[in-house]
């Protein structure tokens, strides 16, 4: 039997965690030379502390110390900083370095340091896109670092993340199945998207967003002009004090990356983003700083020994934002040409330039980076790591590309949930997961006095939700039907407006073998904004909030949507839907408390309701409908749940003409029967458009309303009588109207 933790030790002796005891790996250049430490416990950057679950019982335990008593523990160097990417130094000779210009005998390094961030970690297809806290997939920062012997340190530093809207693939064994699908809506979608560039505008300065996804994939069209959507209507686009575009805190640009390198140049033209963002390039700069060994006075004497310190010269004002679908190839060969410009800019403010062997070791420095990157997240090294390498592309990198691209189907699809498990328990996110207990006496017994008292200083908040379901038996949505009376029952004096709505339908679209392979989403489109239009102009007064769309889901003919007001967004995390092929759909969204919603499409049709309840004696004789001008046999049924009394019989004649189109609404009902009778079930072959309207229960009264309603369907409407009420119909799904109560969270 394996060990239980066989899985963790081999994810942490793959080669893509580096630790230090005395050098803070989680903050850029820029940001350490700020702290005045080179190690310092409280400044270390959590967003790319890999083992901070690990170390947060003795980070808090630390925190409870007095000054003298953290210094011994620091010195113990118990505590570690450890990130998760890629870390490697090259050695540049004294006769090729690039800076030839300041006079020395000792070599310099160039390194690479990529760190990639632990809040939304995960593999290809099961960390995509943002989440509440504004936290992206596959969040990557690469920092460049060029180091002369003289002092003198050159760095420069770019970002890549997934697309920061909310959206999912689905795996598959060919790229047709693996589908984008964009879980929430515009609206429920900015807040997130704003704060993350808000975070990335604080640490960063001015963003510039690199997109290179395709205009004419599928899939990456729609990520495109949703990503374009939430830029223009980010508060980061807006100019400050001027109406200059250049003065704007967020900008994107738009580079087809496949479009342009198709041609005959291949991936020689990828080269050509240097034209449209050279001007960009040049107003971000770089970090350029100097260590000075000792100070000296203006005489020239020197000072008493002091110790070494850092003076910083350029500081860089931006940051460069890459991303393609996977931020993992693509996005790795625009990295390398970003960081050989920023180099360039370097060396020409100088007056110098680099050689070929200083180039080609840094492309192979950032072949390495992708290599390994591409490793964590989709299973197998980067595809164009030839032309990255060695700058072009031979038969023999092809080969491998194809060869890593069926790994990569193979492991994403057969490996990947393994992955993610084990890096889910790395970082404490595991259903269930308990941190190490250290035993502190003192902060337990204040924890404990705390927790008896919290009701003083703390509130708790009613939340209405409304849940409803209905089927739609394929029919779309149309102005001439309301459904304001069960989407928006009347409210008691004391009754609010729902915080959240949920909506099921069944049978949104016809289950065709056509819908069933590939399940056509517009018509759910539709419904979303015909719900959305009712539950807005219905609000109790004009001061509430709007509802906006949180998640939607559909499989095949069962869609769930979810709705919230917008001043809700900012209580709501972590919002996970599901779809399970056992017909249904299912929404959990997470705030101080847990809410799943189900959407599941029960067997329809009259011939399967049966199997969904249990079923009275079948009659032995059961005509309903003859093709005589006499009335129908003895039938005997329960009672509707209208209540109604209806005294016309059905004759062969009414049939007949109902059957022709001639008569829109003919009653069934039988004439007469024994009280006390057992009902009993219509025969098989009744007509398409008879419905069901009642559920089945014993007869105690004589004579009894009646069951069936025979009606037309020329006009499309399911609407009873014109009067704007939605039928009830137990058959097809129930269709009731729910009343709030309070949802106390736990």
């Amino acid at each position: 039997m394996d060990h239980p933790c066989i899985e963790l030790k081999k994810i942490l002796s793959g080669g893509t965690f580096y630790y230090s005891v005395d050098f803070d790996l989680t903050n850029r250049l820029q940001d350490r030379l700020s702290e005045g430490s080179a190690f310092d416990i409280d400044t270390l950057d959590e967003e790319f502390l890999w083992n901070a679950y690990m170390i947060d019982p003795l980070i808090r335990f630390r925190s409870r110390l007095s000054e003298d008593e953290r210094k011994i523990l620091d010195a113990s160097r118990i505590l570690t900083s450890a990130i998760r990417g890629f870390v490697s130094t090259v050695t540049i000779s004294a006769a090729g370095s690039p800076l030839r210009g300041l006079k020395t005998n000792y070599p310099s390094t160039l390194s690479l340091l990529s760190r990639l961030s632990c809040r939304r970690a995960g593999t290809r297809f099961n960390a995509r896109g943002i989440d509440d806290d504004g936290y992206v997939a596959n969040f990557v920062e690469s920092e460049t670092v060029l180091w002369h012997p003289s002092g003198l340190c050159f760095s420069y530093v770019q970002i890549r993340g997934s697309v920061p809207i909310f959206w999912e693939q689905a795996t598959g064994l060919l790229p047709t199945q693996q589908k984008i699908h964009i879980t929430r809506s515009p609206e429920a979608t900015q807040p997130a998207f704003d704060k993350h560039f808000e975070r990335l505008e604080l640490t960063y300065g001015t963003v510039h967003i690199l997109n290179l996804m395709s205009a004419t994939r599928m899939g990456e069209i729609e990520l495109t002009a949703r990503y374009q959507y939430h830029t223009q209507h980010s508060p980061l686009n807006r100019a400050i004090g001027s109406e200059s575009p250049s003065e704007h805190r967020l900008i994107q640009s738009q580079f087809d990356f496949h479009a342009e390198t198709k041609g005959p140049s291949g991936y020689e033209a990828a080269s050509m983003v240097r034209q449209l963002i050279q001007d960009r390039a040049d107003s971000f700069t770089y970090l350029l700083c100097n260590t000075v060994d000792a100070l000296r006075n203006p005489s020239g004497q020197s000072e008493m020994p002091c110790k070494d310190h850092t003076a910083v010269i350029i500081q860089q004002q931006g940051v460069f934002r890459v991303n393609c679908l996977d931020c993992l190839d693509r996005t790795n060969l625009i990295q390398t040409i970003l960081s050989q410009m920023a180099i360039e800019l370097f060396l020409s403010h100088r007056s110098e330039h680099a050689t070929a062997d200083f180039w080609m070791r840094h492309s192979s420095i950032w072949a390495d980076n992708g290599d390994a990157l591409s490793k964590i997240y989709a299973g197998t090294g980067a595809l164009k790591s030839s032309f990255t390498r060695h700058g072009k592309m031979s038969l023999a990198g092809a080969i491998a590309d194809a060869r890593k691209s069926a790994t990569r189907m193979y492991i994403n699809n057969f490996a990947d949930k393994g992955r993610q498990n084990t890096v889910d328990m790395l970082l404490g996110r595991l259903v269930g997961q308990q941190p190490v207990y250290l035993h502190d006496p003192v902060n337990d017994f204040i924890d404990s006095e705390l927790q008896e008292r919290a009701h003083e200083f703390t509130t708790a908040e009613d939340i209405y939700i409304y849940a409803g379901t209905f089927n739609l038996n394929g029919k779309s949505a149309n102005n001439r039907e309301d459904m304001s009376a069960w989407l928006c029952p009347q409210l008691g004096s004391q009754e609010k407006q729902p915080d959240i709505v949920a909506v099921g339908f069944q049978e949104i679209v016809e289950l065709s073998p056509q819908q069933i392979m590939s399940t056509d989403p517009s018509r759910r489109q539709v419904w979303e904004q015909a719900v959305r239009l009712i539950i807005n102009n219905k609000k109790k007064d004009s001061t509430q909030e709007e509802y906006v769309l949180l998640r939607t889901g559909q499989l095949v003919g069962a869609a769930l949507m979810v709705f919230v007001k917008s001043n809700v967004l900012k209580k709501i995390k972590n919002v996970e839907g599901s779809v399970k092929k056992v017909n249904g759909c299912s929404t959990t969204v997470e705030g101080p408390s847990s809410l799943p919603s189900i959407d599941r499409h029960v067997w329809n049709g009259w011939q399967q309701s049966m199997k969904r309840k249990p079923a009275p004696p079948v009659p032995k004789k059961p005509p309903l409908l003859s093709n005589s001008n006499t009335t129908t046999g003895p039938i005997k049924y329960p009672r509707s749940a209208s209540g109604d009394t209806v005294t016309t019989a059905v004759d062969g004649q009414q049939a007949k003409s109902f059957l022709a189109g001639t008569r829109d609404d003919v009653i069934l009902r039988p004439p007469s029967y024994r009280k006390g009778s057992k009902p009993t079930i219509p025969p098989a072959g009744l007509p398409n458009n008879v419905t069901k309207i009642a559920s089945t229960r014993a007869v105690t009264s004589d004579p009894p309303p009646p069951l069936f309603k025979i009606r037309t369907t020329r006009s499309g409407s399911d609407m009873d009588g014109g009067r704007g009420n939605l039928l009830d119909r137990d058959n097809e799904g129930a269709s009731t109207i729910p009343s709030l109560q309070p949802f106390r969270p736990r």
